[in-house]
């Protein structure tokens, strides 16, 4: 059952963006994809990286995307003007920062590992020219939401409808990840035969923790978040009182959900987060910008120790001692990769657990949980900023792009998502292609902006000339909502009256 479902995701991908279009179709191949197809399965191809639900994903909508690249899911759709080329030279310098680390990391680690006192002759093989293919294939699945966003979601509609899919997905999977909480998690056993993980890690407190199809509960309990986030975004957005309503049912439903499953770090996220999407854009576009810089500096602030971890860890024996102390088992192993990271800190180990701390028997001691510090030992420095600067770029943009025109708010509802997916990150690798498609719908905001609109077109105005268009800073609020263009106006001289 996994593999044919596999096999056969490419083909659903094409049916979507035949029947939905574009734009739909892409939303729809990612979030379903990524909530249905199974987690912890591959299929090694001779030659080939191995096959799995993240790498169907991006081959379906590589696939399906140029066959239908000119059916709009909304045909009045306002055409896009780039508003400079500047987010894209950015983008080309981190691909190409990309394409060196991963040549350079093969090069540094052409050797195998041995190991005294050891029985096995080898424990760790040496990287060679199928590893760069491997590495490629794994930054090509990652960021083909990305750029197929970029191009593609570039309208408030767009990202409005990003929310609403992630809504209703979310309030499905709710009834699911309710169910398993009572009858415990057996959907992947019922459907695909097997379980994707440690059934251990599922019973906590006396109580089930749900995971559905994903990787693990923890991966659930966040999309749960994240849905729940973006079902308050449209109650704040819809005007109508029916859509409203719903949207308002859904989140409450969500969080309830959330709040029952035992998981304390999303609930903590939801508290932090939730006020922030009630407050004034600057505001919420400060708290982005702050997240993210925060994130990238992360690494090096915990190799210098200057987090008050004792502090924290005491303030959460408080809560619960027992995430307590699986937070300080967290930290320790942190610090023994760190270690380990700094020994090559430009390029990285490369992969087959090279970055991994190993005892005499040839077994590794360490477990790697936050995505930062996998690609950290794995990748180095140039490869950490490669990979997370393509994710953070369009949040670190979003400021700069609210000065010159209005921010919608589902986009600024959409950064405050990938903060909080920042925040998850540094205890978790979750990380997913909703998130990347996310990150690269804000960028194609940023990069582009309609020239008209489908009200001026029906009227049969001639659209305005973008490179004579601007934004005034001075414009009333009602202005600013409704974008309009305003040309620039010069003084003229007046002739005295007689």
């Amino acid at each position: 059952m996994p593999t044919l479902a596999l096999f056969l995701w490419p083909v659903v991908t094409f049916l979507l963006f035949r029947s939905l279009g574009r734009e739909k179709g892409l939303i729809w191949a990612v979030i379903a994809g990524y909530l249905l197809l199974p987690e912890s399965f591959e299929i090694d191809l001779p030659g080939l990286p191995p096959y799995d639900k993240y790498f169907a994903v991006s081959l379906g909508i590589c696939l399906a995307a140029p066959l239908f690249w000119h059916k709009k899911s909304w045909p009045d759709d306002p055409d896009f003007v780039e508003e400079g080329k500047f987010l894209r030279y950015v983008l080309g310098a981190l691909i190409l920062m990309i394409l060196i680390q991963i040549v350079m990391t093969v090069q540094n680690n052409t050797y195998q590992l041995f190991f005294s006192g050891t029985r096995f002759d080898r424990v760790r093989q040496a990287l060679s020219n199928r590893d760069m293919i491997s590495m490629f294939a794994s930054y090509f699945t990652a960021m083909v939401p990305f750029f197929m966003a970029w191009r593609l979601l570039r309208s408030p509609r767009h990202h409005r409808y990003v929310l609403l899919v992630m809504v209703i997905t979310g309030s499905i999977y709710a009834v699911l990840a309710f169910w398993e909480m009572r009858f415990s998690p057996r959907m992947n056993i019922n459907v695909y035969g097997y379980f994707q993980h440690d059934w251990r890690q599922h019973i906590r407190g006396g109580q089930f923790r749900p995971v559905v199809f994903l990787q693990h509960g923890l991966w659930l309990a966040f999309f749960l978040l994240t849905t729940a986030l973006a079902a308050f975004a449209l109650v704040k957005e819809e005007t109508k009182g029916s859509r409203k309503f719903a949207a308002l049912m859904a989140a409450l439903w969500i969080t309830g959900v959330l709040l029952l499953s035992p998981n304390l770090g999303v609930a903590l996220l939801l508290v932090l987060f939730l006020p922030i999407l009630f407050v004034a854009r600057t505001i919420q576009v400060r708290v982005v910008w702050v997240v993210t810089l925060l994130f990238l500096a992360f690494p090096a602030v915990r190799q210098a120790d200057l987090l008050p971890l004792d502090g924290f860890l005491g303030l959460i024996s408080k809560i619960s001692e027992e995430r307590a102390a699986s937070l300080q088992f967290r930290f320790d192993n942190e610090d023994d990769l760190i270690a380990r990271a700094a020994e090559k800190p430009f390029f990285g180990w490369g992969g087959w657990a090279r970055s991994r701390i190993i005892d005499y028997r040839g077994i590794s001691t360490t477990v790697s949980d936050g995505l930062w510090i996998i690609i950290l030992g794995e990748r180095g420095w140039i490869g950490y900023l490669a990979y997370f600067g393509l994710l953070t770029v369009p949040l670190l943009l979003l400021g700069w792009t609210s000065r010159r025109r209005t921010l919608p708010h589902t986009t600024s509802a959409m950064g405050l998502i990938m903060a909080a997916n920042l925040i998850y990150l540094v205890p978790n690798s979750t990380l997913n292609p909703i998130g990347w498609m996310l990150s690269g719908a804000i960028a194609g905001f940023i990069a582009w902006n309609e020239v008209r609109s489908p009200a001026s077109e029906a009227a049969g105005e001639a659209p305005p000339d973008p490179r004579r268009v601007s934004y005034t800073r001075f414009a009333n609020d009602k202005r600013r909502e409704e974008a309009v263009p305003v040309r620039r106006s010069y003084p003229q001289t007046r002739r005295p009256a007689e």
